[in-house]
């Protein structure tokens, strides 16, 4: 009876330190954020069905390729919170996924599992996705 308490326990207490690390972007902290590093950025709004059945599947997969030392960061936006950013990405579907290096935007276009996610980034296939042209980009000037 012990033993099964003590293992309880351990795993809540694991569950507790391994939670997701998603950052909430806002129209001000995005710019400073996302400058350096790797990022899977989640486009989301709380009255979307799909965005709701997607989020715990961003923080698994967050919590997995943190596990694994994939050394990408995870970020997300609600759009009614923050309409410059959801107009600077063009948003016009939810939810939305881009991977973002460097102020290179890739739209992740592929079904949104845990499994898919993991390998996009595992084998660097955002590197077969061409990047948003300077125009259309959300750090363009323009």
């Amino acid at each position: 009876m012990k033993s099964i308490s003590i293992i309880s326990l351990l795993i809540t207490l694991l569950a507790y330190f391994v939670k997701a690390d998603v950052v909430k972007f806002n129209d001000l902290n995005f710019d400073n954020q996302i400058a350096e590093g790797q990022w899977m950025v989640y486009f989301y709004a709380d009255w979307c069905g799909h965005c709701n059945i997607f989020a715990p599947v961003f923080e698994d997969v967050e919590i997995e390729a943190k596990e694994k030392n994939l050394n990408v960061n995870f970020g997300k936006v609600n759009i009614d919170e923050n309409p410059q950013l959801a107009s600077r990405f063009y948003i016009t579907s939810l939810p939305t996924l881009f991977f973002i290096e460097d102020k290179q935007v890739r739209k992740f276009n592929i079904v949104r599992t845990q499994e898919n996610l993991i390998k996009f980034i595992e084998n660097k296939e955002w590197e077969s996705i061409k990047p948003r042209g300077f125009f259309a980009s959300p750090f363009s000037v323009v």
